[in-house]
């Protein structure tokens, strides 16, 4: 994937941190733990993408794991 592309499929930080809580309120409503740890490990891989991508501009976005 581009870099361009890869840029416009990451949320930002605030999204991030955003969706991470409405995963663990959703998953106290629910009873549902397993479904919001899975979107909470998905948050913070994106996080670190961002991050990453930030600090090594010529880094491939496909190597970043």
């Amino acid at each position: 994937m581009p870099p361009a592309q890869m840029t416009e499929n990451i949320l930002s930080y605030h999204d991030i941190v955003a969706n991470s809580i409405r995963a663990i309120v959703n998953a106290l409503a629910t009873g549902q733990l397993s479904q919001a740890k899975k979107i909470i490990k998905f948050n913070i891989q994106q996080a670190y993408t961002l991050w990453y991508m930030q600090e090594n501009p010529d880094a491939d976005p496909e190597e970043v794991y």
